[in-house]
């Protein structure tokens, strides 16, 4: 505050209180489950000019071996400056994990990652891992850019349980799937972000490096869905329910092929075949079976989601996380052409009118680079893929390069990419308010709106001791005596010496599974009374208020009308759920059918209690019991967010809902693309992860099927409103994109000296020192969108400097 005349302030709440508050050398404070925010008010009067001095005579705290502590300062290596990329993939974005209550590794993080590349990628997560290696295959120069620390130890990771039970062997408590719980349990520092008010990743691979690691394969064909015998009737394939044409099942169909041979997924993740900790699994299981329910290899059937249960699959390989990291990064790795960066965040996105130049750059933690990465002249291209909080905060804070001209203008204005709203907002910031030039560059697109998260009957569980929690609640939650409780909570850092053996020797063992004790997983599909069916998600899992407890949450996917959330950026940069995407009557009339129905089903098993809902209450009653209000939003959402940069053809440049189209590149530019959890149109059935990765194999189809951009010759129109970027949006040498109107961008030599177009009025300038001019009169018609007059161009002249 006392140097940059800023001060910064921040909140965050946790429903549960600390554990052990009277122990403070013990005492666990849990991880702001319902929510954050991070804010900025300008104190100039209160800055020290001293403060630069005094700052240098302090030493520089390094970082802890073995924890995600990082420094005060940073350690920053400069961006080679004689390298450009084809493809930059940028990761480090913001990233958000999935949950069925925050206590719980169900989570998905649904940020991505961006790319700068032949084809940049920004990002390291769901979509960025699997699209950067797809465009390295191609042979182009790629660089893969991730915000975070390494989190596998096959990358470099350190993060290991402080006991030290990980030490000595090359795993992370990331790679260890019984230990995908401890971000929201004392392990999320220097893992979680701290820009967004939601709980949210940043290590490398995001939400698949610290989520339960849930993978589900989506119905593709209708005669697919029948394989295995007495399934019920294949439900729509969330592909021909959610996306446009080009974007259907069977346009998917090669890339999940390709996923799943890639990433094949286990319900059997132990690698002695066995399942472990099944007493929650087989109480539900009998009760469903009972009441007619149907049980299915879930990924045999993707289609069979109605009245029906499963084991649960994982993305897990070999007793260990598997996914992305494992599969897709290996192979980009071995790759000359491959390049990848950690602890490297990237603040924006550089572009001359629509055409990306490259991306700004600063570290993150110590050897992360800073300063400005460039993309091929002309050929080369971006693609974000950082989420549903990370890629809105990238595009409203892009970058205009504004080269000088008559040497009056420097290179250090930045133009948006969003609504007008959040374009302020940031031109309005103590960080990037001085660097935002007025709205002429602005390209004003939806960004932020469509916000979609699966919508959550539950509020989060806290631990009470190690095997107790306190669940305030609306999730379903029952008990029986023959449920036993598994305590993972000491597993992450002590766990039973026979059960850490088994898994560091064979990989065998309750520790080779995800906590606590996931399982079934089953499903039904309810319309009420608009008539639109709604897919239900039902996760179970071994945790409640006491040892023989259970505890059930239900997600609702697929045929969810809304309404639409929004994410917003405010002063200190950081985003936010300013609009939750949830409350319409008939959703919550079928959440409340769905908590019905499944207590009839259980009630058919014997000595079974239901905790919650109480005996008699009814679903409706039940679910109004926590209402659909900011203080409870811990209690509504699955941190599944998705859709904040729509994929359509109605472009919103033109007052559509959709920010890119379907080659996944933005509207109003030729070479910046998105590809991650934010261009979901609408909520899948499932957890997300799957469907990112096949998103990300199609998307990389589309991106290295595109014709290369081509530079525009002088005076030849790179943009507008109406405008063809298919056409091209980058300048040839020495030109750059200069705003006309709205409708007319107009390529123009940066050694020119300087002109402005007036309409009806005339501005006289003194002449001074000329070195070179052109006079140029336009005649902007109808088809521009200007009227039919003469616009009369009056050049101002500047000394020679």
């Amino acid at each position: 505050m006392s140097f940059s005349g800023v001060f910064e302030y921040g909140w965050a709440q946790n429903i549960g209180a600390p554990d052990n508050p009277g122990d403070p050398a013990n005492a666990v404070i849990y991880q702001h489950n319902n929510g954050m925010g991070e804010f900025q008010i300008k104190v100039a009067s209160a800055t020290q000019a001293s403060y630069s001095k005094w700052a240098s005579m302090t030493a520089t705290t390094t970082a802890v071996t073995g924890t995600a502590s990082a420094t005060a300062t940073y350690s920053s290596t400069a961006v080679p400056t004689a390298t450009s990329y084809d493809y930059i993939v940028v990761g480090g974005g913001v990233r958000i994990i999935s949950l069925a209550l925050t206590l719980h590794c169900l989570a998905e993080f649904m940020r991505d990652d961006l790319a700068l590349v032949d084809v940049p990628a920004l990002s390291g997560t769901a979509g960025g891992v699997p699209l950067a290696d797809k465009l390295a295959q191609s042979g182009k120069s790629v660089l893969l850019i991730e915000k975070g620390v390494a989190s596998s130890g096959r990358w470099g990771g350190t993060i290991r349980p402080e006991s030290g039970w990980l030490d000595k062997t090359n795993l992370t408590w990331f790679d260890v799937p019984g230990e995908c719980n401890r971000i929201w349990h004392g392990g999320s520092a220097g893992v979680a972000c701290s820009d967004v008010d939601q709980m949210a990743g940043c290590v490398l691979g995001g939400g698949t490096a610290v989520n339960a690691g849930l993978w589900w394969k989506v119905s593709l064909l209708a005669p697919l869905c029948r394989i295995e015998a007495n399934s019920p009737k294949p439900n729509p394939t969330d592909w021909d329910y959610l996306f446009p044409a080009g974007w259907r099942s069977a346009d998917v169909a090669a890339a999940t092929t390709r996923v799943f041979n890639t990433i094949p997924g286990t319900d059997h993740p132990s690698m002695d075949g066995k399942l472990y900790l099944q007493s929650g699994y087989n109480v539900v299981a009998n009760g469903l079976k009972n009441a007619g329910w149907t049980n299915v290899t879930a990924n045999n059937v993707p289609g069979s989601k109605n009245r029906t249960f499963s084991f649960t699959p994982y993305m897990y390989i070999n007793g260990e996380r598997g996914g992305p990291l494992a599969t897709y990064l290996v192979d980009a790795s071995k790759r000359s052409n491959f390049h990848m960066w950690l602890n490297t965040s990237v603040k924006k996105i550089i572009r001359d009118g629509g055409h990306a130049t490259g991306v700004q750059v600063e570290a993150t933690n110590n050897g992360g680079y800073g300063g400005t990465v460039n993309l091929t002249p002309v050929t080369g291209r971006v693609i974000i893929s950082a989420g549903a909080f990370g890629t809105p905060k990238l595009l409203f804070r892009s970058k205009h390069l504004k080269k000088r001209l008559c040497w009056v203008f420097t290179n250090k204005e930045t133009g948006g990419i969003g609504p007008t709203d959040q374009l302020q907002i940031v031109q309005s910031s103590p960080l990037d308010g001085a660097t935002m030039i007025n709205s002429t560059y602005w390209v004003n697109l939806p960004v932020g709106y469509n916000l979609l998260d699966h919508l959550n009957v539950s509020v989060p569980a806290r631990i009470l001791s190690s095997n107790i929690t306190d669940q305030e609640q609306t999730d379903a939650q029952i008990s029986h005596p023959s449920i036993s409780y598994y305590d993972w909570v000491a597993a992450w850092d002590t766990p039973i010496a026979a059960d850490a053996s088994s898994y560091l020797t064979k990989r065998t063992g309750p520790l080779a599974q995800a906590a606590p004790d996931i399982g079934p997983m089953f499903w039904e599909e309810i319309t009420p009374a608009d008539g639109i069916t709604r897919q239900f998600q039902w996760t179970a899992r071994v945790e409640g208020n006491t040892p023989t407890a259970m505890t059930l949450s239900a997600y609702l996917g697929r045929g969810m009308v809304g309404p639409r959330g929004r994410t917003t950026i405010d002063k200190g940069l950081s985003m936010t759920v300013s609009t939750m995407p949830w409350g319409n009557q008939y959703d919550l009339a079928a959440v409340a059918t769905a908590m019905d129905h499944l207590v009839a089903a259980l009630s058919t098993v014997k000595n079974l209690t239901f905790i919650a809902p109480a005996p008699g209450q009814s679903g409706k009653d039940f679910v109004a019991s926590v209402p659909l209000t900011y203080a409870n939003i811990g209690a509504r959402r699955s941190n599944h967010w998705l859709g904040t940069a729509k994929l359509g053809t109605d472009s919103g440049l033109t007052g559509g809902t959709s920010v890119v189209d379907l080659n996944t590149r933005v509207y109003g530019t030729d070479n910046i693309h998105v590809v991650d959890a934010s261009i979901f149109p609408g909520m899948p059935s499932t957890n997300p992860s799957s469907l990112i990765v096949v998103a990300a194999e199609y998307a990389s189809q589309k991106i290295l099927a595109l014709p290369a951009p081509k530079a525009l010759a002088r005076y030849a129109q790179c943009g507008g409103l109406n405008y063809d970027f298919t056409q091209g949006g980058a300048c040839a040498a020495p030109y750059h994109c200069t705003v006309g109107n709205a409708y007319y961008w107009q390529k123009v030599s940066n050694n020119l000296v300087l002109y402005s177009v007036y309409r009806r009025t005339c501005k006289e300038f003194q002449l001074m020192h000329i070195l070179d001019f052109r006079f140029i009169v336009h005649n902007f018609g109808p088809n521009v969108g200007a009227p039919s007059s003469t616009e009369y161009i009056h050049l101002r002249a500047f000394p020679f400097l």
